[in-house]
């Protein structure tokens, strides 16, 4: 039985996590309010990225982020972004140029829970998606080769920057997954990304999953929350 106030859905989701590599030694070496200053800069910058493309922020943790999308594809539009924008974030401040970001994307069946005006996932779905942020280098997002072809096909990502397909076996997480990385910034992907367009600027339309309309009301009322201290599934 459900506590009052509890809303909770079982439906299709499409979850990406971040975490801000080095950003413990940031603190001890440029202090704890610059280091915090960054973190935060990061999250904004994040959490514009998701929002752009329809997704909402559903809780940060220490130096991770975790987001939902009303969809796959949508989900690796908002990765994408994340890494390119976070990239432009390093041009501009040197102390962002000390650290690194990995993004990891999964989609599948999950609970949506929404309570006291918050969103939340969790299940399966969601340990598979953080272990897989996990698997990711730098400037790059790791996710099922599956959906990394579906989102060539919609133009979202150039075919050279999917690479390095292979099964993942993570931890707990069951039985091993064929996934893809995909190489968003740095040197190698300078000279082989699409052209980045913008939501509503003439970008490649797709498919909306087919749950999408019931993710979508819960993105839209859900608000972000913060639990500073704790540690995300799979971050690293």
């Amino acid at each position: 039985m459900l506590r009052r106030g509890l809303s909770l859905t079982v439906q299709r989701v499409a979850l990406v996590f971040s975490n801000l590599g080095g950003s413990t030694e940031l603190y001890a070496k440029a202090g704890d309010a610059e280091a915090f200053r960054l973190v935060q800069a990061h999250f904004a910058t994040l959490g514009a990225a998701v929002e752009r493309h329809g997704g909402a922020v559903v809780k940060t943790m220490s130096d991770a982020e975790m987001a939902v999308f009303p969809d796959e594809l949508s989900a690796v539009a908002g990765a994408r972004d994340m890494l390119v924008d976070f990239e432009a974030l390093q041009a501009r401040d040197a102390l962002a140029g000390r650290s690194a970001l990995k993004v990891g994307l999964h989609d599948g069946p999950g609970f949506v829970a929404a309570a006291n005006r918050a969103l939340d996932s969790f299940g399966q779905t969601v340990n598979v998606a953080a272990r897989l942020q996990g698997e990711a280098r730098k400037g790059q997002f790791v996710l099922a080769e599956r959906v990394a072809h579906e989102a060539v096909d919609a133009g979202l990502l150039a075919p050279e920057q999917v690479d390095d397909a292979y099964v993942a076996t993570t931890k707990g997480v069951g039985a091993p997954l064929r996934v893809a990385r995909v190489q968003v910034t740095g040197r190698a992907a300078a000279t082989r990304a699409p052209a980045l367009q913008r939501a509503g600027d003439g970008a490649p339309r797709h498919e909306a999953n087919p749950c999408a309309h019931e993710v979508a009301p819960l993105v839209r009322k859900g608000r972000r929350s913060h639990a500073h201290g704790e540690t995300m599934p799979g971050a690293q």
